[in-house]
């Protein structure tokens, strides 16, 4: 059959699968097409190969029990039932499915319609959609799997449910999906990426001080100044572009009267103490200099103050950086708005 193009979108991130394919006594290798995504499917069909269900390997070795026929047979069903999905260039993963109301039970289904229908609310319904698009993301409860992070309504009375990935009660970072609903409440997208097939030992080997005393030594080792705080600390899976793993979500702090502000951020594994992830969540950037030249820098004003396009004469460093900056002018703040603030048209 032939796979309607793809749109070009942002891309997630996540696994890459690949097994070996056997036609017409041939031994062939998909490790190369998973990388053109949902072309998978019209390529398997065209050489006429028996995929068999088994274990899949993802692009950090972990073997995966998840079978790549059921999925691959749910996209096809779905992109016959007019739903769009797109995966992932590398992993093979769905980054979006889209289509007029994916609730709606179909031959990729794997509930009945009424039961996302009689829900109360939103986050409710977000997770059954979910289950409902089970076999496209390879998920195996979504009662179980995705908890309610956020919503959001946005001018149009869309809304827009946040579920985190969550394995045994423990958050997956780097995992978490987010369903569009439109205003009749009808999800008309899910947008993110699902981690499958998550099999770790939750039992750490070493406890959260021990972690948390391995952040601060690091900190002291990169000159940090002041005494850090532990402000956070949460035993999670790390599975941002990574093998799965159990890991302390870490985040240590230190205020102005201590010194230098920070917000450091850390993931260390919970059974090497391997610092997998860090970074400081205050941002910083150096002041301009003489360096450099004026140079337009474009805008536009929030939505309650006007929402116009606007563009002002600011500055651009020889590295390529703007500043909202003007040695020959002044910067003032000031609320245009006409009421509703204390400060409103000043």
């Amino acid at each position: 059959m032939d796979v309607p193009p793809i749109n070009d979108r942002p891309r997630a991130g996540g696994f890459r699968g690949h097994r070996n394919l056997s036609s017409m006594g041939l031994l062939r290798t998909v490790s190369a097409l998973i990388a053109v995504g949902i072309e998978l499917i019209s390529t398997l069909e065209a050489i006429g190969a028996n995929v068999s269900a088994g274990t899949l390997t993802n692009s950090y070795g972990v073997a995966n029990s998840y079978s790549a026929t059921n999925q691959i047979s749910a996209i096809k069903d779905a992109r016959q039932a007019g739903i769009e999905v797109e995966l992932h260039p590398d992993s093979g993963l769905p980054m979006t499915v889209r289509g007029a109301d994916l609730s709606a039970f179909g031959p990729y289904s794997t509930i009945k319609r009424s039961l996302v229908q009689g829900r109360n609310t939103v986050e409710a319904r977000a997770v059954l959609v979910m289950e409902n698009l089970s076999k496209i993301y390879g998920v195996k409860n979504a009662a179980d799997e995705f908890r309610g992070k956020s919503e959001d309504t946005d001018s149009l009375g869309y809304q827009h449910i946040r579920l985190d990935q969550t394995f045994r009660g423990l958050s997956v970072f780097g995992g978490g999906v987010t369903v569009h609903f439109n205003q009749e409440l009808k999800a008309y997208q899910v947008s993110g990426t699902y981690i499958p097939d998550i099999e770790i030992s939750l039992v750490p080997k070493i406890n959260g001080e021990l972690a948390t005393k391995l952040a601060k030594q690091y900190l002291h080792s990169v000159s940090e100044t002041g005494s850090p705080t532990l402000s956070a600390r949460e035993l999670v899976v790390f599975a941002l572009n990574s093998i799965p793993r159990l890991a302390y979500d870490i985040t240590l702090v230190n205020d102005v009267e201590a010194g230098k502000p920070y917000n450091w951020r850390f993931w260390i594994d919970a059974v090497s103490g391997e610092i997998i992830r860090r970074y400081n969540d205050i941002e910083e950037i150096n002041p301009p200099s003489g360096n450099g030249s004026l140079a337009s820098v474009s805008g536009r004003v929030i939505d309650g103050e006007g929402g116009q396009s606007v563009e002002i004469a600011g500055w651009r460093e020889s590295n390529g950086t703007f500043y909202l900056y003007n040695p020959a002018r002044h910067w003032l703040i000031f609320n245009m708005a006409e009421g509703g603030y204390i400060d409103s048209s000043t």
